[in-house]
């Protein structure tokens, strides 16, 4: 249940990601970062799965790519290769799920605007209305994408109202927001048994990154007391 979002608009693309990794059973196992800069290229990688994938495949991509398309073309090509070879990266006995989700925002200056794609190992995303969403298939995401998906007592627990239209989303005051909302949705832990591991999964910290033309910045906007070995309680 990470939480992975990403706002689209006319000068910039914003990504708002938490900082906690857990197990099947909720338990924190580490703190940090699920977002990797590509500044070179204009673009951001996050990950949704195991944590061990992010660093590797994108420095593997960094050094093979020259710019934003290439990254794009190339990402259908590793994320088959890289699913093929999980045994050798997480080890034959990894306990918790190995289905991932790549996501990719960045400026395209051949198209001169700000693009967002994911690609999966997994078919879970692909439903009706949804069928780019399958497995290995590099598909563009809508302006908003947010996920996990937070309802209004979520975030009037959080205190926090959307925005009407993503121009005016304030990167910082509603970033914050919506993933303190987030941090209150009880939901899945493990997508192989979702009825059976349920409980919190956000958390950390708010992470807020953001893509202009020439430039990426990022920062730590919020932090929540979590610690290894514990559960995360979405009221702290």
């Amino acid at each position: 249940m990470t939480a992975i979002n990403i706002v689209r608009q006319a000068e910039a693309v914003h990504i708002i990601s938490d900082g906690v990794f857990y197990d099947e059973q909720g338990i924190v196992t580490s703190i940090g970062p699920k977002v990797l800069l590509l500044p070179h290229l204009n673009a951001v990688l996050a990950l949704r799965g195991p944590r061990d994938l992010l660093p590797l495949v994108g420095m593997k991509l960094s050094y093979l790519c020259s710019d934003f398309q290439a990254l794009l073309e190339y990402l259908p090509i590793m994320v088959p290769l890289l699913h093929d070879g999980l045994d050798g990266i997480l080890g034959a006995d990894y306990p918790c799920d190995r289905a991932f989700d790549l996501l990719v925002a960045g400026y395209s200056a051949g198209r001169r605007k700000f693009e967002s794609y994911v690609i999966s190992s997994h078919n879970r995303n692909a439903r009706e209305g949804w069928e780019n969403f399958s497995e290995f298939n590099l598909a563009e995401l809508p302006p908003v994408c947010t996920a996990p998906q937070a309802g209004p007592d979520e975030m009037a627990a959080a205190g926090w109202k959307p925005p009407e239209d993503a121009e005016i989303f304030d990167r910082r005051v509603d970033g914050v927001g919506l993933l303190r909302s987030q941090r209150h949705v009880r939901g899945p832990l493990d997508a192989r048994r979702p009825a059976e591991s349920v409980g919190y999964g956000v958390g950390g910290f708010c992470q807020v990154t953001t893509i202009e033309k020439n430039t990426i910045t990022t920062g730590i906007a919020w932090r929540w007391p979590d610690r290894v070995g514990e559960r995360i309680n979405p009221i702290t």
